[in-house]
């Protein structure tokens, strides 16, 4: 936790252009942006005084105040950050709300397994590859209606975009839309097991053209190994290669050492873009 003073500065950075359609909600945002920051761990009540959660329900329900408009500023300057350092990891994951012990909450849809209600929520997140998080480049939230329940049992004659699964390649998309606002920054996408689609890796030669430096493919690495090793060792071994091929063509593994390395993402799949 950090004091006040502390998040001034960033929070008016982050959050000051911000184009609400009035500019007192603009200076509302950078005053909750700096106040959540003091105790980001913290829900609402227990971050704000009573005057300034009140004050921060009649932010949300206004109509002119959406995620995009909230967003829009705090993605430019992340893009900002990323132009700054020569590698970063876009790293798409999706997180579960379970909202069951709100009975009263309307707009809500049913959940996985347990969590009868709640909402779902896709992210894109800038990280380094020693970790140190850049900021979001993007959101998608939805909700399961109760009438689509079992869809899920006839997935295999759907198309990919009647599909949850579009997520993952609706994220490389709009990866690519950003590649130029940071040209000389490599960005590797990165996504977990459930992101193992072939729609997903036959989308990246429509982007071939647009970025410098096309998509090299889904890299699968072991467990322990850290993903900056991984990298420099295909760069300086596979460097412009089709991994499919090399898959075929060479099985050799790169030796890291006896040394147990720790990673920060388990059975994953890595996109170059």
């Amino acid at each position: 936790m950090v004091d006040e003073n502390g998040t001034d500065d960033w929070a008016s950075t982050e959050f000051r252009e911000a184009n609400l359609g009035d500019a007192r909600l603009a200076q509302r945002l950078v005053a909750l942006a700096r106040r959540l920051g003091c105790s980001p761990q913290g829900s609402f009540p227990q971050s704000l005084k009573a005057a300034e959660l009140k004050a921060a329900y009649r932010f949300f329900d206004n109509a002119q105040v959406d995620t995009n408009g909230i967003l829009a500023p705090h993605i430019a300057q992340t893009l900002d950050r990323m132009s700054r350092v020569p590698v970063v990891l876009a790293v798409q994951d999706t997180t579960e709300f379970n909202l069951s012990h709100l009975p009263a909450t309307e707009g809500l849809g049913y959940g996985t397994g347990k969590n009868p209600r709640g909402f779902m929520m896709h992210s894109l997140l800038a990280v380094t590859p020693e970790g140190l998080p850049l900021g979001v480049l993007g959101m998608k939230t939805w909700v399961r209606l109760e009438e689509e329940r079992g869809r899920k049992h006839h997935r295999k004659t759907r198309p990919i975009a009647g599909k949850e699964s579009i997520k993952w390649l609706e994220g490389i998309e709009h990866l690519a839309a950003l590649r130029a606002r940071c040209a000389e920054t490599r960005l590797v996408g990165v996504g977990d097991r459930e992101s193992d689609l072939y729609e997903l890796f036959a989308q990246r030669h429509r982007y071939a053209e647009r970025l410098e430096c096309g998509p090299v493919g889904p890299i699968r690495c072991p467990a322990k190994i850290e993903l900056l090793d991984h990298l420099r060792y295909l760069h300086q071994n596979h460097s412009g290669k089709d991994v499919r091929k090399m898959k075929q063509k060479n099985r050799t593994k790169p030796n890291f050492g006896n040394q147990i390395r720790h990673t920060y993402f388990k059975k994953d799949t890595r996109q170059v873009v």
